[in-house]
């Protein structure tokens, strides 16, 4: 009997594993794998120089400003003009949620919100979104890096002080016609958001469920240990009656 107890006891009080993101559970790509992914043909190759800035990039499989993005980066031109001193560091945000939160909470350092990708982070800029009219302001923060004593890394900052930078709400921006997001990834992101928060709701449901069910069972096993008690009492005054 006490056998049996301590066995339901250690079923009911193993902790329950949750796989929760984490921001030190993260997985970045290089150029060169984000290319690949998106099935982007180019003349890139990795040169494992000195590098002096480093371009931070969260984005989306199969989001097409993020597609145009990378094309740019991976251009001849561009390769001809940094090719040898930028680096990337690529995090996939749709299917990734380690890759979600830490976007969020980069998001979050610059004080707006992840609501859109591409989101471009150089040096203590980021930009929303991609079009051909970014480019001058992009190389400007990517001269000001690379030309900088002191270099910034949000990413690491971050990583640092999760706990510092709580992930922001996910709320629906207003329309702007500047911003290069198209419905469709909007649209994903929005049901990203909702399957988290159904997540996170049956993982409430379970845990008051689960405590519940302990509490049944506990009160089960004290009743019958207290039955198990006044029988032996019972017993016992026969015998010495006897």
């Amino acid at each position: 009997m006490k056998r049996a107890i301590l066995l339901i006891l250690l079923l009911l009080f193993f902790p329950l594993v949750v796989n929760a993101a984490s921001i030190n559970d993260t997985k970045s790509m290089s150029l060169k794998e984000a290319l690949d992914l998106e099935g982007i043909e180019s003349n890139y190759k990795y040169n494992y120089g000195k590098k002096d800035a480093t371009i931070y990039l969260f984005m989306g499989d199969g989001c097409g400003y993020c597609q145009k993005f990378l094309r740019y980066v991976s251009s001849d031109s561009f390769i001809e003009k940094y090719g040898n001193r930028v680096d990337f560091e690529i995090y996939e945000v749709w299917y990734n949620d380690n890759n979600t939160l830490l976007f969020q909470k980069v998001a979050k350092y610059f004080e707006t919100t992840a609501n859109g990708v591409p989101f471009i982070v150089i040096g203590d800029e980021y930009f929303v979104g991609f079009a051909e009219a970014f480019i001058p302001e992009i190389e400007k923060a990517l001269d000001k890096e690379i030309s900088s004593t002191k270099k910034t890394n949000v990413i690491k900052e971050v990583k640092d002080n999760p706990d510092s930078i709580n992930p922001p709400d996910i709320e629906e921006e207003e329309e702007n016609p500047d911003e290069d997001t198209t419905k469709e990834e909007d649209d994903k992101l929005k049901e990203r958001s909702k399957k988290e928060i159904i997540t996170l709701a049956i993982i409430i449901v379970l845990a008051i469920f689960g405590s519940l069910l302990v509490v049944a069972i506990l009160v089960i096993l004290f009743l019958l240990n207290r039955r198990e008690k006044k029988k032996e009492e019972e017993e016992e005054k026969k015998a010495k009656e006897n």
